[in-house]
């Protein structure tokens, strides 16, 4: 892990640098030619997010992580669920409420919180990925439907509104809300999706997630057609092919037409299942599983020719899922508190800019899962993967972002035998 050769992006020096020795193992001299630019640096892994930003953006912890981000220049993009509702998990507060209605059962909104959050990156130059989530309660179908979600151990109600007309509204709202608030120009500059990894959908429900999606697309972009709209945000191909089916060749809720408008393509991928931590036989996270991932779901985006060149995102990305687990119940978590995630950060790059030369795939955003949770618990090198522990003080993989910040904007060609 320690000896890998980093083929990314390089400042240009004056001189030219020739077969540079960076270990003694044999076979490990590589050339630097700053004569020879190989691509552009897109700086796509500038993105962080975490299921509890709409609480942690504004305590002291956040602020300070926030302010860190825009003086290093380490993020450009962040990324929350929850954004329609509040819940608690493990005694941990998520989200916020924007929903309710008055005696008559009209609508009444409250986007004071999200909007503050919002504003808090908007003045730092960091731009929102807005996630259209969960259900509200009031919108939800009631009866004894069984707290669902997926095998990683994210829970939410799976199914859609019980007022498809009050859901659609709510998102033009929301919408709306943006733009007066901070311009049509600047949200022109964000993400938006719908859900949050839908893969925990029963499979005979999958038309009602696309059902979803349809009318989140036609709602967002009522507001502003220039917009940008897509997903589905989830991690297996299993639900990733047919949706995919169903945005290119499907019939859409709304139009009645065939195909709806997406802008960008976001998945998961993670290097470790949390539920295979210390369990035989023993995985250790490695880059080269996202590499396969990418490869695969390259191959895959040959089936959708009218998709190529639309944009990928790896919108969330860990060396282990769950962010509960520490190093005092799961010992191998220490590689997330060590110099092991940097590295694997610094190695990911890298492997994607690589599929990107030689695959023609770029991937325009990689997004890490984490934030600031154990520097607002005070809890010191807990093992959980966030970007800052007790006292504010950056982990490795914050320091890895930070590192990567100072990079030119130009690729320039390394060779090794």
């Amino acid at each position: 892990m320690r000896h890998f050769v980093v083929n990314l992006v390089l400042i240009a020096f004056s001189i030219s640098v020739q077969a540079q020795q960076i270990t003694n193992q044999p076979g490990a001299d590589f050339t630097i030619d700053v004569k020879t630019v190989v691509g552009k640096n897109t700086e796509f892994w500038k993105a962080a997010g975490s299921d509890h930003l709409f609480l942690h953006s504004l305590k002291s912890s956040g602020q300070a992580l926030l302010n860190r981000m825009q003086s290093t220049e380490s993020h450009k993009y962040l990324r929350s669920h929850h954004t329609f509702k509040q819940d608690i998990k493990n005694g941990v507060l998520r989200g916020q409420n924007v929903y309710s209605e008055d005696e008559n059962g009209n609508p009444v909104y409250d986007f004071s919180n999200v909007n503050k959050v919002f504003g808090e990156y908007v003045k730092r130059g960091i731009k929102p990925i807005v996630e259209y989530d969960y259900i509200p309660e009031l919108l939800e179908i009631k009866g004894n439907l069984a707290e669902a979600g997926n095998d990683e151990g994210m829970t939410m109600r799976n199914t859609g509104p019980n007022d498809w007309g009050k859901w659609s509204d709510l998102m033009k709202a929301t919408t709306q809300n943006f733009i007066d608030v901070f311009g049509k120009e600047e949200v022109r500059t964000w993400y938006f999706e719908v859900w949050n990894e839908p893969d925990g959908w029963p499979i005979e429900q999958f038309h009602v997630f696309y059902k979803m999606y349809d009318v989140f697309v036609d709602a967002v972009t009522s507001v502003d057609p220039n917009l940008r709209v897509g997903g589905p945000a989830c991690y297996h191909e299993y639900f990733l092919r047919p949706f995919l089916h169903h945005v290119t060749n499907g019939t859409n809720y709304v139009t009645g037409k065939t195909g709806t408008q997406i802008d960008f393509i976001s998945y998961h991928i993670y290097g470790l299942s949390g539920k295979w931590l210390n369990n035989e036989p023993h995985i250790h996270p490695r880059v080269e599983r996202f590499s396969q991932s990418v490869l695969w779901l390259k191959r895959l985006m040959k089936e959708f020719p009218q998709l190529k060149e639309k944009e990928f995102h790896i919108n969330e990305w860990g060396m282990s899922s769950n962010y509960f687990r520490t190093v005092k119940d799961y010992p191998d978590l220490k590689y997330r508190n060590n110099h092991e995630s940097a590295l694997f950060l610094v190695k990911l790059v890298n492997s994607l800019y690589q599929i990107e030369d030689n695959y023609n795939f770029p991937t325009s955003l990689l997004l890490y899962w984490g934030f600031c949770w154990e520097a607002d618990e005070d809890d010191f090198f807990a093992g959980k993967r966030e970007l800052t522990t007790a006292g504010n003080i950056p982990k490795p993989i914050q320091t890895g972002f930070e590192m990567l910040a100072r990079l030119a904007e130009s690729r320039i060609k390394v060779t090794r035998p």
